[in-house]
């Protein structure tokens, strides 16, 4: 789910065995898991990484998980860092604390940050532009080099290159569903939560500018900036990403 993840936490070998083993890209809770069952037979056997469902049905899932599972430490990763905003918003008995990871949350930017949403409408268009001429590969190297990088999708081995380009293909364009206007200011505003908002000190201007506006809207929030990170950190940095998320749960 783009990393989503809801656990208990007591030990930074456990965050990062969690981290190595992508559970962020899963929903766990106490006692409580979301069947991949479910998953798969409302999707189809898809990496939940890449499943093409808005922001509201990934909310929505998340929601049915914590039922009976709260208060939790919530932490949210892209898409996931959305997600779990919402939930603070919408059902505040049930988060504790929350953290979250570059949230992909575009629509902030609409009047927040006029030039960093203009970044991303640009990459945006690009792509699209790239993709109605039929460069793929155009498409994917700026998408994934914009988030990891100068030259990251080119250090890819082809075969795993051409695995990726074919599996995008068959998915198509997802771009509307990364403007979802699941959050708004005022509701970041409401709130009650402590909010602990991490990025990478090698991210995109567009995640740096998000996590700003959040930063600056929360009423309880502080801050934690990986150094070397990009977006993917989760994968690239779980140690110090770990010890960033320790550092605000009590155990």
């Amino acid at each position: 789910m783009s990393g989503l993840a809801v656990q208990p936490i007591s030990t930074k070998e456990a965050v990062v065995a969690s981290l190595r083993a992508r559970i962020l890209d899963g929903v766990v809770a106490p006692g409580v898991r979301l069947p991949e069952a479910e998953l798969a037979a409302e999707f189809g056997p898809l990496p939940p990484a890449f499943l093409p469902v808005g922001v509201q049905r990934l909310y929505e899932l998340q929601m049915k998980a914590l039922e009976g599972a709260g208060p939790v430490h919530l932490v949210g990763f892209s898409w996931g860092g959305v997600t779990s905003l919402r939930v603070a918003v919408t059902a505040p008995e049930l988060v504790e604390s929350l953290a979250v990871i570059e949230p992909e949350a575009y629509g902030l930017l609409r009047t927040e940050d006029a030039d960093a949403f203009a970044v991303i409408c640009g990459l945006r268009d690009s792509w699209r532009a790239n993709v109605r001429a039929g460069r793929w590969h155009e498409a994917f190297e700026e998408f994934v080099d914009f988030y990891n990088g100068p030259g990251s999708f080119a250090g890819w081995p082809e075969p795993r290159r051409e695995e990726f380009l074919a599996t995008q293909r068959e998915r198509g364009d997802l771009w509307d569903l990364l403007f979802d206007d699941m959050l708004t200011v005022d509701s970041l505003g409401a709130i009650t939560a402590p909010v602990h908002v991490v990025e990478g000190s090698k991210t995109s201007t567009v995640d740096h500018a998000i996590c700003k506006v959040v930063r600056r809207q929360v009423p309880d929030s502080r801050h934690t900036l990986i150094e070397g990170a990009g977006h993917m950190m989760p994968l690239s940095h779980p140690e110090p990403l770990a010890r960033a998320l320790l550092s605000g749960i009590e155990t």
